[in-house]
């Protein structure tokens, strides 16, 4: 007997994403005042770029294609296809994408604004510079040094002060951590 025999080819999963053509309904649109109007408010946030970042940019421009395309009643694709597409071409990136596209759209024809983006918001590791008591004596010796403070003088300070105090585990910081204590001190080095 062949090895063809014992092992059966696997069939590709198909992955089920819970999706709903019903995110934006007809009522929802109909109900609202005007959507051509709002879609002109979208098309003057995107002319406004310099007080937006790129990411930002790419929510409203997303949002804003993804309206339209709803507008003109383009029944050949579903919302589902039409999320889909949309996040190919402004973020290629599939359904997870699409699917917050439709919310992102649900939540701008229900209060003319976006959600707000979590992203680059979750601190996961706390610093010592965190630490009120290594922040006083930071700052006690930024005081005394004056215009004469550098990174590389920071960098021994704490380096030599500091550390062998907190932890006895970390006995060196680098100079470029140093230069983002200054930095978090409210110093720009």
């Amino acid at each position: 007997m062949s090895l063809d025999n014992f092992f059966k080819p696997v069939k590709k999963l198909e992955v089920k994403y819970e999706m709903s053509d019903s995110d934006i309904s007809n009522s929802d649109i109909e109900n609202n005042s005007s959507i051509s109007e709002q879609i002109n408010k979208l098309k003057n946030k995107l002319k406004d770029v310099k007080n937006m970042n790129a990411y930002e940019y790419l929510r409203f421009l997303a949002v804003h294609k993804y309206l339209t395309a709803i507008f003109n009643h383009e029944e050949s694709h579903s919302r589902i296809k039409l999320s889909l597409e949309i996040s190919q071409q402004v973020f290629q990136r599939g359904p997870w994408m699409a699917c917050h596209i439709r919310e992102w759209s649900k939540n701008w024809i229900a209060t003319e604004t976006l959600p707000v983006s979590k992203q680059g918001q979750r601190k996961y590791i706390s610093t010592l510079i965190d630490d009120e008591d290594v922040q006083s004596s930071c700052l006690r010796f930024i005081r005394t040094m004056g215009e004469r403070l550098t990174a590389d003088k920071f960098q021994n300070y704490v380096q030599n002060n500091i550390l062998p105090n907190v932890t006895s585990s970390r006995t060196s910081i680098s100079l470029e951590t140093a230069r983002i204590w200054l930095r978090r001190l409210g110093l720009v080095y």
